[in-house]
């Protein structure tokens, strides 16, 4: 899913319906917005990709800047960690498996973060 988002500020012509009214409104709710506190902008955006995602996004999203260029990629937990997971990673999993060792949940955590950082 390719979602070509242009910031409402920056587009200098009218809005969809042509309504010039409606325009000015949109605009006046993005200054409100930008002009709110960063945890209300966070909720807002949560709100915001999970009524334009859905409860379960099961695609990648893309966010462009107006020349096209990505300016964000979002992409949901599973294929996250599909992404993380190599092949060598896989492997010594398997291996880890049938050798009879485990290990703590904890610890696995700790390493996948350790790998991320």
């Amino acid at each position: 899913m390719n979602l070509n988002a242009i910031p409402p500020t920056e587009v200098r012509d009218n809005s969809p319906s042509g309504d010039p009214a409606a325009r000015l409104i949109l605009d006046r709710l993005v200054n409100d917005v930008l002009a709110s506190s960063r945890e209300n902008k966070k909720a807002l955006l949560y709100r915001l990709l999970r009524d334009l995602l859905g409860e379960q996004p099961a695609d990648e999203c893309g966010i462009y800047n107006p020349d096209g260029s990505s300016y964000i990629f979002l992409v949901p937990p599973r294929l996250h960690a599909q992404y993380q997971v190599t092949p060598e990673r896989l492997a010594q999993w398997q291996q880890d498996l049938a050798a009879g060792e485990t290990i703590p949940l904890h610890e696995t955590v700790a390493r996948l973060r350790s790998m991320n950082q």
